[in-house]
């Protein structure tokens, strides 16, 4: 009897080691994920952008153009990262990636330390810019880094998600997702948090009538960098890969062809596109609400940071659930899309488009503006959190079986994702187009470039909802005639 409960109390403790060391795995690749989107994306959604490119001793211009070259390379190697995890070791491409990033990211850092420095003090004006000097140079180191990024990105993103399933069996997948979710949320809250409070200290220590240097920026890059090499290491001595999985390494040309004709594929790819117009273009309001409505850098990085990591962890399972239980997923992007159409609109034109005519506004009508804008901006980016949970059960309710999953959800991704090529390269159009300067000379005012861009961003989320409606009119279409021929026979 002793020796049963032994066993019993013996058992019961190997399952919790079990439940706490895969929590641990799940929190190494979750912490990868969040570090290696940092860089490229996370900080466009809670920094200025102008502040970035000031720090790299560029202009937002060229940083736009980069995020663009950063679209292109990542579309034209998109299936590349899908064909090599099916080849080489999960594990050591997951490592590959994440460390490329770490090394790029400390070049990053570096880049407005170069060629002369990226920032010059105008001491008349109190105020840091931008140094034309070796600015050449600077926009040159940026693409590169931007192309490896790319390059990177496909070596990492599909064998993490491959190892994370691996962390369970196949039916609990949705909740090692929920878990990586969550934690995705949690631990990019504290380290955007810690680097943006580094950064914010140190400026004023660096950026003076004394002195002119980005090194603030460079230390808080360090810092990521440094997380990513623990990470690295952490992978390597805790994170196992199953070798003895078989993966299916067919490829029907017919099978592909028949997800290429089917013309429902390309519109759910349009919907999802209208989503991820949203998701990705929301970083341009960070700017906008800094520059255009003058709301300080600490408030809008508060909102950036809740849109981007805990809005992911409140928002994300309700909305599954609650488009679980309609099972009409196209319709709740349809509806969101909506929404967030008439959100941003709102957001253009509320303050005009008169360069200045904000600040001409009564003391009332100035704050009123902009509790509406950034209240909007939260109920974006919560909204989007709930859209982009749901976005790929869209796959199924079309009619697409899990034989072709993979290959519908690759063709949906190329052109739902596009916009990180055109979208950024007409951003930087318009900024390079629209920007007025100040009466500080080398300070320029973007708000006209930021509208245009939200405008597109509209168009784009008016195109996704067109696409859904269209979409459910032929699937209702579809089910009547279905209905009348099973009525007949």
């Amino acid at each position: 009897m002793q020796l049963k409960r032994k066993k019993k109390e013996m058992e019961v403790k190997q399952k919790q080691f079990w439940k706490n060391k895969r929590l641990w795995i799940i929190s190494i690749l979750a912490t990868a994920d969040v570090l290696v989107f940092i860089f490229p994306s996370y900080l466009k959604n809670v920094i200025n952008t102008e502040v970035i490119a000031l720090n790299l001793g560029i202009n937002p211009a060229q940083l736009a153009q980069a995020s663009a070259v950063y679209g292109y390379v990542s579309l034209c190697i998109y299936f590349f990262g899908s064909v090599i995890a099916d080849k080489v070791s999960l594990k050591w491409l997951t490592i590959a990636g994440l460390a490329a990033f770490g090394i790029t990211g400390t070049w990053y850092g570096s880049v407005g330390l170069t060629a002369g420095g990226g920032i010059i003090f105008d001491v008349e004006n109190n105020v840091a810019v931008l140094n034309p000097i070796g600015q050449s140079s600077r926009f040159t180191q940026v693409l590169i880094i931007y192309v490896i990024w790319a390059f990177a990105k496909i070596i990492f993103w599909a064998p993490l998600w491959k190892l994370l399933s691996q962390q369970g069996k196949p039916e609990e997948n949705g909740i090692l997702n929920g878990i990586h979710g969550s934690l995705n949320g949690l631990i990019g809250t504290i380290f955007v948090a810690i680097g943006f409070a580094i950064f914010t200290i140190l400026t004023p220590f660096f950026v003076n009538k004394q002195n002119s240097s980005t090194m603030a920026f460079s230390i808080m890059c360090y810092l990521f960098s440094s997380l990513i090499v623990l990470d690295v290491f952490l992978l390597i001595f805790f994170i196992k890969e199953k070798k003895n999985e078989t993966i299916s390494k067919d490829f029907n040309l017919k099978e592909v062809g028949k997800v290429l004709k089917n013309y429902k594929v390309y519109l759910v790819a349009f919907l999802v596109m209208g989503v991820y117009m949203y998701q990705q273009g929301l970083s341009v309001l960070i700017p906008f609400m800094n520059s255009a409505l003058l709301i300080s850098a600490s408030v809008t990085f508060v909102g950036g940071l809740l849109r981007t990591y805990l809005f992911r962890l409140f928002f994300s399972a309700p909305a599954g659930k609650i488009a679980d239980k309609s099972g009409k997923y196209i319709k709740f992007l349809v509806i969101g899309c909506i929404i967030c159409s008439f959100i941003m609109t709102t957001i253009i034109f509320l303050p005009g488009f008169k360069i200045g005519g904000f600040q001409n506004q009564s003391k009332g009508i100035k704050i009123l503006i902009q509790v509406i804008v950034y209240s909007f901006f939260l109920c974006l980016g919560a909204i989007c959190w709930g859209l982009v949970t749901n976005r790929w059960a869209t796959i199924y309710e079309i009619g697409i079986d899990q034989k072709h999953y993979a290959t519908a959800v690759g063709l949906v991704s190329v052109i739902a994702f596009s916009p990180d090529a055109w979208f950024w390269q007409l951003n930087s159009f318009f900024l390079n187009k629209h920007k007025v300067e100040t009466e500080i000379p080398g300070v320029f005012n973007y708000q006209l470039a930021y509208q245009y861009s939200m405008i597109l961003i509209v168009i784009g989320g008016i195109v996704g909802v067109l696409a859904g409606l269209i979409l459910m009119l032929k699937i209702k279409k579809e089910r009547s005639i279905k209905i009348i021929k099973n009525s007949l026979s």
